[in-house]
């Protein structure tokens, strides 16, 4: 078993994988990228700071996603 297999056995990740060429299988993943976009944007267009600050406002709002109450978690957050 590799070392990045045994990290995600460590910390209780469950690796999910697709089949190549089905993008039908990419439904969940694709809103959340959408959501976290939207997010982003909102982020920096209400905060007046310039496009050089999207990969930082992108890691911000993915960080607030990801602390925020989720049915999917049975609202715990992380």
């Amino acid at each position: 078993m590799n070392a990045f297999n045994l990290y995600c056995q460590k910390h209780g990740i469950k690796r999910q994988f697709t089949i190549t060429n089905t993008p039908q299988q990419n439904g969940v993943s694709k809103k959340k990228n959408h959501t976290l976009i939207g997010a982003a944007l909102s982020m920096l267009i209400n905060s007046h700071l310039p496009k050089m600050f999207w990969g930082k406002t992108l890691l911000a709002a993915n960080n607030l996603q990801n602390k925020s109450h989720n049915k999917a978690l049975l609202n715990k957050t992380l």
